[in-house]
């Protein structure tokens, strides 16, 4: 698909060059979206930006190690590094507040990010993110996902139960490769999951974070929106979630990929939330 129209930019946090994607005007309270570890970078929530951004600016970031963001050094992809990247992007803009909207992988970066930074966090919308624990143990030397074509790409993902939108859309897919020496290599760092710094410097203290105590901390208005054929969330989740009186829950026709299979549902609960 060709992209609608919006502006590009980077900005350096860390030891990491971040690359985004703005769309819209100055205007109402802005929106910056954070991706999943398989929707692979701001790509996939160019629809979903460009409808948000009638009355307002939206950045789609690709996180580090991710897309046109650089591949951490360092290897550090812990949850501060990913707060502190999410923060460097609203000052670069500046925004002194921004509405997140976080889907699967990065959905536990936004809950603790919202318990830990409420300066920042205005209101926050969780998109069809499990509530397991943040994660960031060690884990490095991962192997390179290449592949002898853009085809060969699409179908390593077919076979998953939730498929993500690089199985079945070849520009997609062809905007997640890069070619290098005859082969289409995935535009993610393998080593992604990797909490903690291999060459020292920051010690994280957020990776053990207990997304349900921060979830309980958090002070502003959360929306959750589940997929009803996603398998993210079981009844319990949804129920334990709900009883909280500063979260909405909402339910779109949709697999885990809600961004593509459920934009204009998406779209018109984020609107409604927003007021």
């Amino acid at each position: 698909m060709s992209l609608p129209e919006h502006q590009t930019g980077r900005v350096q946090s860390g030891d990491v060059s971040l690359f985004y994607r703005l769309y819209g005007a100055a205007g109402d309270l802005p929106i910056l979206t954070m991706h999943g570890a398989n929707y692979f970078d701001s790509y996939d929530w160019a629809g979903v930006a460009a409808g948000l951004s009638r009355n307002r600016q939206v950045a789609t970031m690709d996180m580090r190690g991710f897309g046109e963001s650089d591949w951490s050094q360092s290897k550090d992809y812990s949850t501060d590094a990913r707060i502190e990247d999410a923060a460097a992007i609203a000052n670069h803009l500046d925004w002194p507040r921004i509405i997140p909207i976080v889907h699967s992988m990065s959905g536990r970066i936004g809950i603790v990010m919202a318990a830990r930074r409420p300066e920042l966090v205005e209101k926050l919308v969780v998109v069809d993110s499990s509530m397991s624990t943040v994660g960031g143990a060690p884990s490095v030397g991962g192997d390179l996902l290449s592949f002898d074509s853009v085809e060969a790409a699409m179908a390593h993902f077919q076979g998953r139960e939730q498929p993500p939108r690089i199985s079945h859309d070849a520009t997609r897919a062809e905007a997640a490769l890069r070619l290098e020496d005859g082969r289409y290599i995935l535009k993610r760092d393998p080593d992604f999951g990797n909490g903690v710094p291999v060459s020292g410097g920051r010690v994280p203290v957020l990776n053990d974070a207990n997304v349900w105590e921060e979830l309980a901390e958090i002070q502003c208005p959360v929306l959750v929106v589940h997929g009803v054929r996603s398998d993210r969330y079981t009844p319990e989740v949804l129920e334990r979630m709900g009883g909280h009186d500063h979260v909405t829950i909402v339910q779109v026709d949709s697999q885990h990929d809600v961004p593509a299979q459920a934009p204009g549902e998406l779209i018109q609960a984020v609107k409604d939330f927003l007021g």
